[in-house]
């Protein structure tokens, strides 16, 4: 049905200040079917402050109120006169203001205001609950309730012109809030009234989808009522509305997010690549605008459910998988081939694939690189979980609180660990639909479970160098075991490692384990007492001897060597005469850098030299590297040595 609304329905709609004239007091009667406000509301409103007349008019507002809230359709409510009625009295015994002082005609007034408040209170519960029912009252025939909140709006200022604020009188003794503003300015009907139509839209279309649920293909056929009905809006209904509202425009564009609401809907209740392809296929023949964007709703809505799903998944896997890391309550599983793991890695990586091959069984590629892209989030997510765990249980076995005593087994389950990340790595191919453009995001994937696999073998070099310390504080003593120990220490974690780790793994870890105890043997030498030539350069030179024996027995020979040709250097510092060593510090400074403290705590470890030997020393030294611009080689092993507080270089300006 079309309303006979026309040009004059235009008149009502008025700006501040200007008077309603007879002929559009008169307009519309039997589309309005709203009673104008009586002959005599001016008298009553112009006599309200006087007492009890006051009172009574304010009650039977309030009663008027109280009938239409009990109610079940405001389709007949008169809400306009109330509206009109309740703003009269309340600017009837606003409190004026007479210099600085607010006069009040008497106490009363503060009462009054209190129930003025009740009332405004009521009559904006009855505007929102009259805006959610007037659409689709209107939509039945009937529209006057929706031109009578449009006539009580109508004055309020648009969004774009906010109401300017005014000086708003403050007195303790009432909690009622005085505004100049209308009631509708001041409780923002505009915005209420736009809000209500938008959700009663809303709702029809959440009520349509319960009521056909059950049958997908019912809710697509069913689904053309929205059509008509945007259709009946934009033809009857939009035209009453003030053309800078853009109603047009907001009916649509809430119609299209009922149609979006539905497809989620239905993607949620009916996941699977089959259902995917038949709605699909329906939307693509929709060509209406209302049906604009809907397709990639629909992808974005399914790819939402497949990485929930495999959110869900994933986060109860690794969930007890952690746990199962932390308590250590029985050995790790000893996979066919000799090495521990834990294997929920792998079944993570295997998840994702299947989740993967759902996605590409959807046959559309934004869903699978979409589905892709949003795994490898969860995935690294794990990932940097995991580091975290790490973290933690070194700093359980370090801490000296027996409170927090880690249970045994660590170095097992991190092997475990270890191994599971490597076995991930080589899951995470990219394979199916859109790869190639995926092929950056699977390589960070590699690269994050590269990252935890070299966590896990750091963390078991910590632990060796944590059980070999002690006995690392006496090796320049009278203590000649000192060494064995250490030795057979790091063996049996290598021999362990070699027989359940991955063998790439594995190697890293030798090269580590090697670099950390020559860094360990190096900041103890640096640290001995005075040591007696030539008899400390055999005993460095039988420790380097007895090192390069225990890891050539696990990486290459010639590997060994290249990484302990820092201790052949540091024999020569150590044995040569004072005469010579300006020669030797300058072939160990080609090497390795100048690293000046160093070698200034190595000197003074020498027996045959005392401070003033030391000091001229490293003069000269500090000197030709100024002369040569050598500065220290970042990645030497020497650069990571821990060296003393106090150093001679350092305190000691050149002379």
């Amino acid at each position: 049905m079309r309303f006979q609304v026309g040009q004059a329905l235009r008149k009502p709609f008025r700006r501040n200040g200007e008077r309603r004239t007879a002929s559009e007091a008169s307009v519309s009667p039997g589309l309005l079917s709203v009673d104008p406000p009586s002959a005599s509301h001016s008298r009553r409103a112009s006599s309200a402050g006087d007492g009890a007349d006051f009172d009574s008019q304010l009650e039977a507002i309030i009663q008027r109120l109280d009938t239409a809230i009990a109610s079940d359709s405001l389709a007949n409510c008169n809400i306009r006169s109330i509206y009109e009625e309740l703003e009269a009295l309340q600017k009837s015994v606003q409190p004026k203001w007479r210099g600085s002082v607010l006069s009040l005609q008497s106490d009363n007034t503060l009462a009054r205001h209190a129930r003025l408040e009740t009332a405004v209170e009521k009559l904006t519960a009855t505007f929102g609950r009259a805006s959610k029912e007037c659409l689709v009252v209107a939509l039945a025939g009937n529209s006057s309730i929706l031109l009578q909140l449009l006539q009580i709006v109508g004055d309020t200022p648009e969004p774009s012109s906010p109401v300017e604020p005014r000086r708003r009188p403050v007195f303790s003794r009432s909690s009622s809030r005085i505004n100049h503003a209308s009631i509708a300015q001041a409780n923002h009907y505009h915005d209420m009234l736009l809000a209500r139509l938008r959700e009663s839209i809303l709702d029809r279309f959440a009520l349509e989808y319960e009521k056909d649920k059950h049958d997908p293909a019912l809710v697509l056929r069913n689904i053309s009522w929205a059509e008509g009905e945007l259709q009946t809006l934009e033809v009857d209904i939009t035209p009453v509305f003030p053309a800078s509202w853009s109603m047009s425009k907001a009916f649509l564009e809430t119609y299209r997010q009922g149609i979006a609401e539905t497809i989620k809907s239905l993607v949620v209740d009916n996941p699977g690549p089959e259902f995917f392809h038949f709605l699909s296929q329906d939307l693509r023949r929709r060509d209406g605008r209302l049906f604009e964007g809907s397709h990639a709703v629909l992808v974005e809505q399914t790819v939402s459910s497949i990485v929930k799903m495999l959110d869900e998944w994933c986060t109860t896997v690794i969930q007890k998988e952690r746990d199962i890391f932390i308590s250590r309550t029985s050995a790790p599983e000893v996979n066919a081939d000799g090495r521990y793991g834990m294997n929920a890695t792998v079944d993570l990586a295997e998840i994702v694939n299947q989740h993967g091959d759902l996605a590409a069984a959807c046959g559309d590629t934004d869903v699978f690189c979409q589905v892709a892209a949003q795994s490898i989030d969860v995935l690294i997510r794990i990932q940097t979980q995991w580091i975290a765990v790490l973290d933690r249980e070194l700093e359980r076995h370090i801490s000296d609180d027996e409170a927090q005593q880690p249970p045994p087994g660590l170095v097992e389950f991190v092997i475990a660990l270890a191994n599971d990340q490597a076995a991930a790595a080589d899951f995470a191919d990219g394979p199916g639909p859109g790869a190639a453009d995926m092929k950056a995001r699977f390589a960070q994937l590699r690269a994050g479970y590269s990252t935890v696999a070299y966590h896990c073998t750091r963390l078991i070099v910590a632990l060796v160098a944590l059980d070999v310390k002690p006995a690392a504080k006496a090796l320049f003593t009278t203590n000649s075991e000192t060494m064995p120990q250490i030795l057979e220490t790091t063996r049996d974690y290598l021999d362990d490692c070699r027989a359940h780790l991955h063998p790439t793994l594995f190697a890293s870890l030798v090269r580590e384990t090697l670099d950390e105890l020559t860094m360990l043997y190096l900041h103890r030498l640096i640290r001995a007492k005075k040591l007696k030539p030539p008899g400390c350069v055999e005993l460095v030179r039988t420790h380097c001897e007895a090192l390069r024996g225990l890891f050539a027995q696990y990486i290459p020979k010639d590997e060994v060597t290249y990484r302990l040709e820092v201790t052949d250097h540091v024999l020569g510092l150590l044995g040569v005469s004072k005469s010579l060593l300006f020669l030797e510090f300058w072939r160990f400074a080609k090497a390795h850098g100048a690293n000046l403290g160093f070698v200034e705590a190595l000197l003074k470890t020498r027996d045959d030299l005392d401070w003033m030997d030391v000091s001229k020393l490293m003069q000269g030294f500090k000197k030709k590297v100024e002369e040569e611009g050598l500065a220290n080689d970042e990645h030497s092993i020497v650069k990571r040595v821990k060296l003393p507080r106090t150093l001679l270089a350092s305190k000691r300006p050149a002379s």
